[in-house]
């Protein structure tokens, strides 16, 4: 197969990771005990609140002088995934841990424990890796998830008590590269980028999960005919961003150890097969290490682990990069992973990754930021 069908094309036509859609009207709820903060309803609904758990420990005095301004979070280890809510909030995953922690856009609020996936296998590069939200979110109180359990990876719908029920199965696991970018489109469908667990030859066998590019609908069923995979040849998916006419994926690929260089973004939809994916930029040299992505508009930004960056694309009217990546905050806060937006206000979220045994860790690392929107922006290393 050289093309994904066109309706699973269509699903991705109108996603943007900016805007959250509008609500659905099915039948698939969640469970859990849901309360409005009510300093930060928006005109979008009303969102929940935080379960009754014990937080952990907080972040500094709001009152201290030399308090960075942008922190919004501190003392987590290896935040892989960050989604933001409707209320100005985000939830944040620990990749080895499975701990959830929600996060407040207010400085001056800290950060409390929201609740542990059950069932996360951290071992190797396996754990929680991605977090998503539906567009009915605001009709169910559901966000998915992307997990490796002692047995396979899935994606799962939680609840507000972290509560998981099973979505998508049977997704191979490994010793590495197991993957686990998770999106999804205001139409509901959810779509996944899954690793080929340390063994190619998974990739070029389209009866198997593992190196593809999935979609499937919210019961994990298939968007069109039997099988949920569109496209293939990917060896370790870390970042996938839906535009509002395309989307994107991170490969993380293969390099030194602890190094992400040679690692690039993909538009979906492309040829499948290794020789048939061409990079829509590619990262080495100061922009290595590409681990997350979100975009809207013309711009596509992206985390940097090794460039310690985020680096900002923007696209002419083709679809193409229009010049390198454009870096800030370059070595300011060490590796930088997971990245989403704050769909209240169009900032983004930020999660450093000090914590992974490659990166000089400060005493409270790892953070959750909030950022405004870099400026500028050009294209990429574009191959």
């Amino acid at each position: 197969m050289s093309r994904p069908p066109r309706s699973a094309l269509a699903a991705l036509a109108t996603a943007c990771v900016l805007i959250v859609a509008g609500c659905s009207s099915d039948q698939y709820v969640g469970s859990g005990d849901w309360t409005l903060k009510p300093e930060a309803q928006t005109p979008q609904g009303q969102a929940p609140g935080t379960p009754e758990q014990t937080p952990p420990p907080t972040t500094t005095d709001p009152q201290d002088p030399t308090k960075d301004p942008n922190v919004r979070a501190t003392g987590l280890d290896q935040p892989w995934a960050v989604v933001g809510l409707p209320d100005g909030t985000a939830l944040v995953g620990e990749r080895a841990t499975g701990n959830v922690t929600r996060v407040f856009a207010e400085p001056d609020v800290p950060q409390e424990f929201a609740f542990t996936v059950p069932g996360v296998d951290g071992t190797g590069d396996g754990g929680l890796l991605g977090l998503a939200l539906p567009p009915n979110y605001l009709e169910t109180g559901l966000i998915y998830a992307y997990i490796t359990t002692a047995t396979d990876n899935r994606v799962v719908s939680l609840n507000s008590a972290g509560v998981a029920v099973p979505i998508l199965t049977g997704i191979p696991k490994g010793p590495t590269h197991n993957g686990g970018a998770l999106a999804v489109a205001p139409d509901g469908t959810i779509v996944i980028g899954t690793g080929d667990t340390g063994n190619p030859a998974l990739v070029g066998d389209m009866s198997n999960l593992a190196g593809k590019v999935l979609m499937v609908n919210q019961f994990g069923d298939p968007v069109t005919g039997a099988n949920p995979v569109v496209q293939t040849g990917f060896t370790d998916p870390t970042g996938l961003c839906l535009g509002d006419a395309a989307g994107y994926l991170i490969d993380a690929g293969a390099g030194p150890a602890g190094a992400m260089a040679g690692n690039a973004l993909y538009p979906i939809g492309q040829s499948e097969g290794l020789s048939g994916l061409t990079p829509l930029i590619s990262y080495s040299g100061q922009t290595a290490g590409a681990a997350g992505c979100v975009t809207g508009g013309t711009a596509i930004i992206v985390t940097g682990l090794d460039s310690q960056s985020l680096m900002t694309s923007v696209l002419d009217a083709s679809g193409a990069p229009t010049a390198d990546p454009a870096l800030s905050i370059t070595g300011t806060y060490g590796r930088l992973r997971a990245i989403g937006v704050d769909v209240a206000t169009g900032g983004i979220w930020v999660a450093t990754y000090n914590r992974d045994g490659f990166g000089q860790p400060a005493a409270d690392d790892d953070k959750v930021l909030l950022l405004p929107p870099p400026a500028g922006g050009g294209g990429g290393d574009v191959s």
